[in-house]
C-alpha cells in the first residue's frame, strides 16, 4: 500500500484518443496519380493532379477497394479530352 501511495504522483492516467476511422492507405502508390491527404472520421481526403482519364480510372478503381468512404475528392491540372 506504502509503495502505491509513492508512485501515485508518478503515474498518470490520460485518455488517449483514437486515430481517425479512416486512415490512408499504407501503400501511397496504390492510389498513383492520387494521393491521400488526410484522413478522417467521416472519409478519406483524395486528391489527383496532372493525370489523364485513364490513369485516374486505375487510381480510383484502387480506391474503391479499400472499402473507405471519400470526404472529399478533387481532380486539379487533369486532361480528360
Amino acid at each position: 500500500m506504502l509503495l502505491l501511495l509513492l508512485l501515485a504522483p508518478v503515474l498518470q492516467a490520460g485518455y488517449i484518443p483514437p486515430g481517425p476511422l479512416y486512415r490512408c492507405p499504407e501503400k501511397p502508390l496504390l492510389l498513383f496519380p492520387c494521393e491521400c491527404e488526410a484522413a478522417g472520421d467521416s472519409g478519406l481526403s483524395i486528391r489527383c493532379e496532372n493525370s489523364n482519364l485513364a490513369s485516374l480510372s486505375v487510381g480510383i478503381a484502387n480506391l474503391a477497394t479499400l472499402n473507405a468512404p471519400v470526404d472529399r475528392l478533387t481532380f486539379s491540372k487533369c486532361h480528360f479530352s
